[in-house]
């Protein structure tokens, strides 16, 4: 954008040139210099210059603003320079016009020329002066032209040489002054206008820019959470391991704390640890089965819960616990008659429940400690056996037998 705009300044700029030089072929030489002719440059006048006004007629004592805009000749091997310290608004004199206050623009650049301005500020003040025309002086501008070599060092400076602009008439409330040949009520744009729409459209550009991302990173965060959200409700609110892999992991905590038993004894603590499992195990044998086992991802171990390791990579381990007790098994039985496909194994764990709950929570202590131990036992050889029937063999049995099971009934009922 910043490119673009300043070649359109740029070409604008030089057509105004080359169309007020072939109108009005006034600006001229003092000493009538020959056209330049380098290597790369052929026929470019060394320097050329034009005034610009922001209105043809003026009251007096009224400010207006009167811009210089010049072109010099600048290539690799030859550059023009230009005095340029009269044009300093606190020396310029245009009289009989004051030169209230002025500044100078930024340069802009083509493949040879450089352009500069200058604004100022103006005002007449004069009762002779109503209802005429009055000139802005001709201006001198002194300049020499240098010649470079390859490296950019000066190889040699041109003799000092003058550009004279011609007057420019303003006329004192009148529309338009006698001897111009265009109205000049509209300004045109000034280099230091285009540069402050540039600076805006760019700092527009980029707080659009910045706005944009800001609220995609928004969206991108909002889709975050709700995709976040969407794990955690789907996933938490089921069991995130398989049955088989409990059962297992049961059986292995029994096998330790057996060991630790026959090296410490029965405490409370290892009943506590023993209760937790077997409650655990039942939970798979009762009808329903894994859905009444508790699993939390991520969860510190706490009393009566298992903690084992996952697979997942959402989660490291679960804390996996159960809250079967001898009197739901009793019922389950009960209710079954029969027909469980787990009622050995829930007898050997409704025993071992009730002899472990006895044993930690019951007013008569532990009680005899080979009565635990043949209860854990049984109770290890029931998780075994659940564990098989879990495992992908054991389903895949499960699943053939009940498949045979609707054959034969169907064949039956023909």
């Amino acid at each position: 954008m910043h490119t673009f705009g300043r070649g359109v300044a740029v070409s604008l700029t030089a057509a105004i040139i080359g169309a007020s030089l072939a109108r009005s072929g006034l600006a001229t030489e003092a000493q009538e210099g020959t056209p330049i002719v380098t290597g790369d440059t052929v026929g470019l006048d060394p320097i050329a210059c034009w005034w610009r006004t922001s209105a043809a007629a003026v009251r007096v004592g009224e400010h207006f603003a009167l811009v210089l805009t010049c072109a010099v000749v600048e290539t690799q091997t030859t550059r023009v320079v230009a005095d340029l310290a009269q044009l300093d608004p606190s020396v310029l004199q245009l009289s009989p016009f004051q030169v209230v206050d002025g500044s100078p623009s930024a340069d802009l650049r083509s493949a040879t020329r450089r352009f500069f301005q200058y604004e100022y500020t103006l005002r007449v003040i004069g009762e002779d002066v109503i209802g005429t025309d009055v000139a802005i002086p001709e201006l001198t501008i002194p300049y020499r032209v240098e010649t470079r070599v390859a490296d950019g060092t000066v190889a040699g400076a041109g003799r000092d040489r003058t550009y004279v602009l011609p007057p420019l008439p303003v006329h004192v409330l009148s529309l338009v002054p006698a001897a111009t040949a265009q109205i000049r009520d509209q300004p045109g744009v000034s280099f230091r206008t285009v540069d402050e729409h540039q600076f805006r459209a760019r700092a527009y550009a980029m707080g659009a820019t910045s706005l944009y991302l800001l609220s995609a990173l928004l969206i991108l965060a909002s889709l975050a959470q709700g995709w976040s959200r969407r794990r955690r409700s789907v996933v938490d609110t089921r069991p995130s391991v398989s049955a088989g892999a409990v059962l297992r992991r049961i059986d292995e905590v029994m096998g330790q704390l057996q060991r630790e038993r026959a090296s410490k004894g029965w405490t409370s603590d290892t009943v506590g640890q023993v209760l937790a499992a077997v409650r655990l195990a039942a939970c798979y044998a009762l009808p329903g089965g894994p859905a009444r086992v508790a699993i939390v991802p991520g969860a510190p171990r706490e009393a009566g819960q298992l903690t084992m390791k996952t697979s997942r990579a959402r989660w490291r381990t679960v804390s996996v616990s159960g809250s079967a007790t001898a009197e739901s098994i009793a019922s389950a039985a009960g209710v079954a008659q029969g027909r469980s496909p787990h009622l050995a194994q829930l007898g050997a764990l409704e025993i071992a429940l009730a002899r472990l709950t006895r044993a930690m929570y019951g007013r008569a202590g532990m009680g005899p400690a080979t009565e635990l131990d043949s209860a854990v036992v049984d109770a290890r050889q029931a998780v075994k056996q659940l564990a098989r029937e879990y495992g992908w063999i054991g389903r895949a049995h499960a699943a053939f037998a009940r498949r045979t099971d609707q054959r034969l009934e169907r064949s039956w009922t023909r």
